[in-house]
């Protein structure tokens, strides 16, 4: 974002599709991805920024249209990450094969990479029943079909969270990133094809 505010000029106010926020400052709630993804892959030792229309299957609009082009300029010559105690990340640009990657390929079979964390918890209902409905919830705003939902293992935190491993088999092939839950822009909820093994 620093990067991005540094090209638009520092009295230009950020966007949402950047931010993930309203200009007064809330969190963007009502769950129609208008805003960046990230997520870190860590076996491929790679970080991906993902596009909002990437998570909603369709064309950018104009106006995603020229974020993008700002993110791209911003991005420009961005070499070196500081990550805290991880230290200097070098970074290399590296384009995605989308039939090939795992995160990307289509497939009928998706498997977690990163812990789902449902929107909301359903009461009165199992831990399951609970994680299933909530995963539907999140595959209906993405405009996905239905898939059968397969909770592989799942963990109840002390205050009531949870988080779950699950896996998903559509009727027909799906392409990815699928990324669903409360904590998707951030690379939670993140799936893999799972008829891909990457190199």
């Amino acid at each position: 974002m620093a990067r991005v505010q540094q090209t638009l000029g520092h009295r230009t106010p950020l966007p949402e599709f950047f931010t993930g926020h309203e200009a007064t400052g809330e969190s963007l709630r009502n769950g129609d991805h208008r805003h960046l993804a990230f997520i870190v892959d860590l076996p491929r030792n790679r970080m991906l920024i993902v596009a909002p229309h990437l998570l909603r299957e369709h064309q950018p609009t104009r106006a995603e249209r020229g974020f993008l082009k700002k993110l791209d300029s911003a991005l420009d010559g961005f070499s070196e990450l500081r990550a805290g105690v991880a230290g200097v990340l070098k970074l290399i640009p590296h384009p995605v094969d989308f039939t090939n990657d795992s995160l990307f390929a289509p497939a009928k079979c998706w498997e977690s990479v990163t812990e789902y964390r449902p929107t909301r918890h359903a009461k009165h209902v199992s831990v399951a029943d609970a994680l299933k409905k909530d995963v539907l919830l999140e595959i209906h705003r993405r405009w996905l079909p239905e898939p059968m939902i397969e909770v592989i293992d799942s963990t109840e935190g002390p205050h009531g969270g949870l988080s779950a491993r699950l896996h998903l088999s559509f009727v027909a092939a799906q392409r990815g990133p699928i990324l669903l839950g409360r904590t998707c822009h951030f690379g939670g909820g993140l799936f893999r094809n799972a008829s891909v093994v990457d190199a």
